[in-house]
């Protein structure tokens, strides 16, 4: 009996307050912790109004606010998958649930770059870049990773990028093409050139020996190509590029060579 009486003993009153006060933490944190899922649902509801603001105000070359806004929509998306800062990538989405929402990253990203290229702040040059990274990330090896190229190669082409280098490597980057010389060139080279150019390896050199042995060997000494053109003044660039238009144009009537058999 009195080993049972031991053992049951009651709790002194300083057992009892604290395992009082350990109850009262346990359901404030709980209620702390479902306040904040209810406002990061709430957040995650409202991102894409926070999203579109963005875009109304990048539209309406209001830099400031809709840099503000991208900030806040890729905020919203860095707490809900529980990563810091510049801790989003392409691996916490599903691919195919949330293309959608990846797309818009990727969108909203390479605003921000354009919105950041549009000082020369060295600051602000750093955080350009910093987007161009992301706007890598999240289009290489994604569906619309032939978009992400064609977007900055129009943006590189048309004059645009205050930051042109910066550009052209995340260019390069992106389009992964063996083209390499015109891809080089991207900044100085008329758009349909790399078009007309990849056709008629296409339809024309593939079709024969002789053409793909041609094709085999520029890839072999494309790239070295390349890397001396990158070192190259812009005047010899230019002068280079104006060669490939011109050749482009040429073989843009490649369907005649091959229909004539001059490669055969």
């Amino acid at each position: 009996m009195s080993s049972n009486s031991a053992s049951q003993k009651k709790p002194t009153k300083e057992e009892q307050k604290a395992e009082h006060a350990a109850r009262v933490r346990t359901k404030i944190q709980e209620s702390m912790d479902a306040m904040k899922e209810q406002r990061l649902r709430d957040l995650f509801r409202k991102r894409l109004d926070v999203a579109r603001t963005g875009v109304h105000s990048f539209q309406g070359k209001k830099a400031g606010e809709s840099a503000k806004a991208f900030r806040s929509y890729l905020a919203i998306l860095e707490e809900w998958k529980g990563v810091g800062p510049w801790g989003l990538h392409p691996g916490l989405f599903d691919q195919k649930k949330d293309f959608a929402e990846l797309l818009l990253i990727c969108g909203v990203y390479w605003d921000l770059a354009k919105v950041f290229d549009k000082t020369r702040n060295p600051k602000n040059h750093q955080e350009c870049v910093k987007y161009l990274d992301k706007f890598i990330v999240f289009s290489k090896g994604l569906p619309h990773q032939v978009l992400a190229a064609e977007t900055l190669r129009k943006y590189i082409s048309n004059n645009k990028a205050i930051h042109r280098a910066d550009f052209v490597n995340a260019y390069k980057r992106v389009a992964e093409d063996k083209c390499f010389v015109v891809t080089a060139l991207v900044d100085e080279v008329d758009e349909a050139t790399l078009y007309r150019l990849r056709d008629f390896r296409d339809e024309v050199l593939a079709q024969s020996w002789m053409g793909r042995g041609f094709v085999r060997g520029y890839y072999f000494v494309g790239p070295w190509i390349a890397a001396g053109l990158d070192r190259t003044p812009r005047r010899v660039r230019k002068t280079v590029a104006q060669t490939l238009d011109w050749a482009a144009r040429f073989v843009s009537q490649a369907r005649l060579i091959k229909t004539f058999g001059v490669l055969k």
